[in-house]
Parts: structure tokens; sequence; C-alpha cells
């Protein structure tokens, strides 16, 4: 399995030719014109790919689309090739931590405000060594789970010294991507999975997201009204990505959004992902009110994700089988900033130490 080595700054990889007519009609070209515009903007160019795959990259995926993102691994900003990690990085660690960023986002969204990345604070704090999973995030949750379960694999078997533990950390909808990896795993009987320890979820909606809920039920109620007007509003609704559709109840599986496909409306899971049983989940939720039981908290969580969703409780706190090791709201961090918070960081670092074994 092989990596274009190609660095946060250099896009070569990613972008070897300008979007065509045909690109553009698979693409939308609003989000393409959006994508130039990013595109421009000095050292923007990954983060403008990012944000182009994270609203259409089923799309670009299923035309072949040259600026769909491959799953892949990076290390310190660098794509790497699994055949050459006993060269290129021999001082790899036996600890390997494995951070999954969100939707529309890449590697670079660990670090936040202008803070050292969470990896770099990592490799610090701990003997471990980090590596980044750069995918696309308009695919389905699911198609993108079972990919990394197969790639971690892969990574697992290359890793240049034999491996004592292996932990994952999913921000937003990397988290429900890591979940789908682990039930894919363990379904498939991957070694990998054997050796993972420990899963920090940060700000992932295991329950759903209501902005996503809302633009479902939106979008059904105007295709229901009998007018042209209203059809062309749903339609444009409607061209949200695919790994969009499945934050509206973090959907982990297949069939969640074959039964009735992902634009049906839809009030919940019908397939309920257990947590693995060997590991520790830990989760932590931000919270833009005073603190987790206020009403705008229950609405409005982190401005994306509510806390008991990034919980998986009920909305009254009702504590469902899926119960984490432990979980933390923090009041006042956002959506955004809860993968690169200095508070979530230093939680983080408690809940390793506390669940280290012996």
């Amino acid at each position: 399995m092989t990596i274009s080595e190609t660095t946060a700054s250099e896009t070569t990889a990613l972008v070897p030719v300008p979007p065509t007519e045909v690109q553009g009609r698979v693409a939308g070209a609003g989000w393409m014109r959006l994508w130039r515009l990013l595109a421009d903007v000095p050292g923007m160019s990954d983060d403008a790919i990012a944000v182009l795959n994270g609203a259409v990259g089923d799309r670009l995926a299923a035309a072949d689309n040259t600026l769909a993102i491959p799953l892949g691994f990076t290390i310190r900003g660098r794509g790497i090739d699994l055949d050459e990690l006993t060269t290129t990085h021999p001082d790899a660690r036996p600890r390997l931590v494995v951070l999954v960023h969100g939707l529309m986002a890449n590697e670079r969204s660990w670090a936040y405000a202008g803070k050292p990345p969470f990896e770099e604070r990592l490799e610090a704090d701990l003997d471990v060594t980090c590596v980044c999973v750069r995918y696309n995030s308009g695919r389905h949750i699911s198609v993108n789970g079972r990919e990394l379960a197969h790639a971690l694999q892969d990574l697992v078997d290359a890793w240049p010294v034999p491996l004592e533990d292996l932990v994952i950390i999913g921000h937003s909808m990397g988290g429900l991507v890591s979940r789908s990896a682990g039930h894919y795993a363990a379904e498939a009987g991957l070694p990998w999975v054997a050796q993972l320890s420990r899963m920090f979820l940060l700000a992932s909606p295991s329950r759903g997201a209501p902005l996503e809920q809302l633009a479902n039920v939106a979008a059904f109620t105007l295709r229901a009204i009998p007018n042209p007007w209203t059809w062309g509003i749903a339609w444009v609704f409607r061209q949200r990505s695919a790994g969009i559709k499945d934050l509206r109840h973090g959907w982990l599986v297949d069939e969640e959004w074959q039964a009735k496909g992902p634009d049906a409306l839809s009030f919940g899971r019908k397939h309920i992902v257990p947590l693995l049983p060997h590991v520790h989940h830990f989760v932590a939720a931000g919270c833009l009110a005073p603190d987790e039981h206020h009403p705008l908290a229950k609405v409005l969580g982190d401005a994306l994700v509510a806390p008991f969703s990034a919980k998986d409780e009920g909305i009254d706190g009702t504590p469902s089988d899926r119960a984490p090791t432990d979980a933390r709201v923090f009041p006042g961090v956002s959506h955004q900033s809860m993968a690169g918070d200095d508070d979530v960081y230093t939680q983080l670092l408690a809940w390793w130490h506390d669940s280290e074994p012996g």
C-alpha cells in the first residue's frame, strides 16, 4: 500500500490537473468555484481539497476524479510508503497512536489556533509514534470505516518494530469512522483489533448531529410540497455528501443507509454497534452553554454536536449500555477547537495514564 509523499504544503500529488468540465458536473459548479477560490490562497490547497471532498467527495470517488482523496497515512505531515517504513522511520516506537480527522478536514486539523499539533504533543509527552489518517470525508462513514480497518492492518503489519500497543484518537466524524473500522475489523477477524487498548472520541456525534437532522427534515418536507420551486430547493439540500448524511444519526454500518437510501426521512439508528469489549473508550464533548444540562446544550452543544450525542446517551442523560469508560464535558469549548484545546489534551493524558496496564 503506497501513499504519495506529499507534505501539507505540497499538493502536486493531490492536484495534478485543474478540474475539467466533466469534473465540474460531477462535483457541482458552485463547489468547484469555491475550491478554485480557496486553492488560490497560499498554503490552503490541501485544506480546499479537504473541504471539497467533505462536500461532494462521494461523487468525486464514484467518477474516479483525481481530486478525490485516497485513504492513506501521514507522519509529521508527509505521506508514507508502508513498504519503506523500516528505512524511512527507523525510530518508530513500539506504541502507535493513530489520529483520525473529521468532516472537511485533513491531518492539519490537529493543530488549532497556532498551537502545536496533538501528534507533536503526544510524541513529546509519551513514548509513542503518531500516524495521522487522511481520507475522503464525503464518502459513507461505513465505507471509510471498512477501508480503514484493512489499511490499519497493513500499517500494523508494516510497522518497523514489534507493536506493543495501539491507540486511536478520532475527532468528530473521525470518531465514527474509527468505531466503524473497529466493528468491521472485528467482524473480519483482523489481528490489529486485539492490540487496540484505547479509543478517544472527541466530539463524535454518536447519536447524530442536529444540523444534519434538520437538513433531512427540510429536504423531505420541501420535496413533498407540489411546487417546482420547493422541489428545486429540496434538490439543492440533497446534494449533501453521503458522509454528511451519515452524521444525521451517527450511522456506522452499511445497513443504515442501504435500507431506505440516505435521503429517506429517518429518526434514529436501527443497527446499534456495541463498543469493543476489551477497549477503553473515552469521550470528550464540547459545550457552548455553561454546562451540559443547560437547554441550549441539548440543542446547540458545541455548535455541531450535543454532549448527550457524544456520550451516546438519551437527551435527558439516560445512560445506554454503550457508556464509555469515562467522559467529560468541556463548557466553552467549540466543536473545532476540541482537536487542539489544552484542557482536552490534558484530560486525554490523564485518561491515558489512568488506563495504563498494571
